[in-house]
């Protein structure tokens, strides 16, 4: 039910009857041909506007984020997942924040990535 909601969506309404890509198993066969296709469609806009009228249509879709973004969506900042730590060489230096909350045992980074062979000594004794 999706593929000819996505196909409208996209103005490539004559996708949904080609032999080539009628089903999932001829699309995945013929995948080599449909990414092109595909793609030059996606690039006639951006992705806020592809992703506001795939919901619309009721296809589920998500954007694919960098590093950046991730850290900026709503649920890593409530999560706390950037966090700042003073580094002796570099100064103020973004961490990616634990993963777990355990509220009986709350972990936290309280440290900077060692200098290189900094705590060489320590473990080699």
């Amino acid at each position: 039910r999706q593929w000819p909601r996505l196909c409208a969506v996209i103005e490539l309404d004559e996708l949904p009857t080609d032999p080539r890509f009628a089903d999932n198993d001829a699309r995945v066969r013929h995948r080599d041909q449909l990414r092109p296709i595909i793609a030059e469609q996606f690039l006639t806009a951006d992705s806020a506007h592809w992703l506001r009228l795939l919901d619309e249509a009721g296809v589920p879709c998500g954007p694919v984020n960098d590093v950046l973004a991730a850290f900026d969506q709503p649920q890593a900042v409530a999560r706390g997942m950037r966090v700042s730590v003073d580094h002796p060489v570099l100064g103020p230096m973004p961490q990616i924040g634990l993963p777990y909350k355990l509220s009986a045992t709350p972990a936290s980074i309280r440290s900077a990535p060692p200098l290189l062979g900094e705590h060489s000594a320590e473990i080699l004794a």
